[in-house]
């Protein structure tokens, strides 16, 4: 999945070029890739199932079939809301680092957001256990927030 884009990078590294549609073929499944290790399952799953409870308690279910339920719901829902999320991202994204990719200009490449970039990039590797100077990193990054 990353080598089509490394290799890209390299070559524009060493003075090749690539149109944009080559970029945009290159960086959408690893945009898909990021995005959805990004997205917060957790958070989202705990929400959807908390309502989905509710709903079900306030509509007669029994606390069982209410949580049962709500674990259902949350799963799909979840699930869901993740490939939505990483695919908008993903096209939204994806165009305008194709074009600045292509361009080699830092105006367009500043067009396409990069602390948003950034943020997804932490998040993304705060999914899977993180040590050493990313661990410093990400702990840097949370203490920005505002």
């Amino acid at each position: 999945m990353f080598t089509a884009l490394g290799d890209l990078h390299r070559d524009a590294a060493q003075g090749g070029t690539a149109d944009q549609g080559t970029w945009r073929t290159a960086l959408t499944p690893v945009l898909l890739h990021l995005y959805d290790t990004a997205y917060d399952r957790t958070s989202a799953y705990a929400e959807a199932h908390t309502g989905a409870r509710d709903y079900a308690l306030a509509n007669g279910f029994s606390e069982s079939e209410a949580d049962t339920y709500g674990h259902e719901y949350a799963r799909l829902s979840s699930d869901a809301n993740a490939l939505a999320c990483a695919e908008a991202h993903a096209e939204a994204l994806g165009s305008a680092l194709a074009r600045a990719y292509a361009s080699d200009g830092y105006e367009a490449y500043a067009d396409t957001y990069p602390e948003a970039q950034l943020r997804a990039v932490a998040r993304a590797l705060g999914a899977v256990p993180i040590t050493g100077p990313a661990e410093g990193f990400l702990s840097a990054l949370e203490a920005c927030r505002p």
